[in-house]
């Protein structure tokens, strides 16, 4: 919900405070952006259930100078009741008020004297603690004491370093010396990596292992491949094999290919492994252990056809952003304009599989509660 305030609400909403006179299909754009909020809010007490998360907090955020101006609140959320509701609550809450306070911000004028975006100007700030008052000296330069410590390290710099490192086929943490641990994104098992994969993440996490190992760091660079998720399963279908042979082939692809360019991994392994599994149940199990696991009721997209609900790649139908229409787009993004969409938000929307137009059915889904 984060990522969609951030790449949806967000924008619009900044878009409209900055603007000197708005569009229509901008208006017209944030109006369905906060219908989709006030739909969400008069079903659920947050935006997520029942429960105060991380997702509050933010679009709380950004639709707070949109709801402390008279005129933008009298145009966008006159018929937002849910909205309105949502924001006065939060706004009663002490936490939020002292934060606000923080930032310069009262009931009655969000922000004061601040920018478009209800971000405080640096000048309406106050002084960190411990700041020098006007007109006070200031010392500048070094102190005797680092003085005294460069004159040290350079007359006995050299009897004071470590000894080297020997690297090992095993690198596990060493007491005393700076352990670094270096991973990057790992690479679905549904391609040929090509260079945009190799400088999009593995190459750019071997540059900085190669530093740390020059610096004399104990250093571990792990990736491996992610082996679930909808990506997989497309691409099992497409080429007639289980989920399992598609990993298992792709995953020597991918191995061989990043040995090939030399990227040095100490390890590259699988998320499908025994030891990824039991570590990956066992973190889920305690967290429900400790009530940190919740069941909620979301819309999703069912297939009667395939009697399945459709993953965000299992649909395809018209982007529903204005000036688009692009009909082939998938259920996380649209090809043509690059943006990220809702699979319910799609128009005509229709079956991967089978080409069967599905329907809107609540779905139950575990969400782990990170605010907690």
């Amino acid at each position: 919900m984060q990522e969609w305030e951030a790449t949806r609400l967000h924008p619009a909403v900044a878009a409209v405070l900055t603007a000197k006179s708005v569009a229509s299909d901008l208006k017209q754009a944030l109006q369905a952006l906060l219908s989709t909020v006030d739909t969400n809010l008069a079903k659920h007490k947050y935006i997520l259930g029942d429960k105060l998360s991380a997702a509050d907090i933010s679009i709380w955020s950004t639709l707070y100078p949109v709801y402390y101006n008279p005129e933008l609140k009298s145009a966008y959320l006159a018929e937002c009741s849910h909205i309105t509701r949502w924001i006065e609550e939060l706004a009663s809450a002490k936490a939020i008020q002292e934060a606000v306070k923080q930032w310069g911000g009262s009931a009655a004028g969000p922000f004061g004297s601040s920018s478009a975006l209800g971000i405080p100007q640096v000048a309406s700030l106050s002084s960190p603690v411990g700041s020098p008052d006007e007109g006070a000296a200031v010392e500048l330069g070094p102190t005797a004491e680092e003085i005294q410590a460069a004159k040290d390290n350079w007359l006995n710099g050299r009897k004071k370093l470590q000894k080297p490192l020997i690297p090992g086929k095993i690198v596990l943490p060493v007491k005393d010396r700076k352990n670094v641990l270096v991973t990057s994104a790992l690479p679905y098992v549904n391609n040929v990596p090509h260079l945009g994969n190799i400088i999009g993440c593995v190459l750019s996490a071997d540059i900085f292992a190669r530093y740390c190992r020059l610096c004399d760091y104990n250093t571990l660079y792990i990736s491996g491949t992610d082996e679930y998720g909808t990506a997989t399963e497309t691409k099992a279908l497409e080429e007639g094999i289980t989920p399992r042979e598609i990993c298992d082939k792709y995953f020597d692809i991918h191995n061989s290919v990043y040995r090939w360019f030399n990227i040095g991994f100490d390890y590259f392994g699988r998320t499908s492994t025994p030891q990824q599994t039991e570590i990956a149940q066992r973190m889920f199990l305690k967290l429900k252990d400790n009530g940190f696991v919740s069941s909620q009721s979301v819309d999703q997209l069912l297939c009667t056809n395939c009697d399945r609900f459709l993953a965000d790649r299992f649909v395809e139908g018209t982007c529903p952003y204005p000036g688009c229409g692009y009909e082939d787009a998938r259920g996380d993004q649209c090809d043509k304009c690059g943006k990220l969409i809702t699979a319910t938000e799609l128009g005509s929307p229709r079956c991967k599989l089978c080409g069967t137009t599905p329907s809107v059915t609540p779905s139950q889904q575990l969400f782990i509660e990170l605010g907690q």
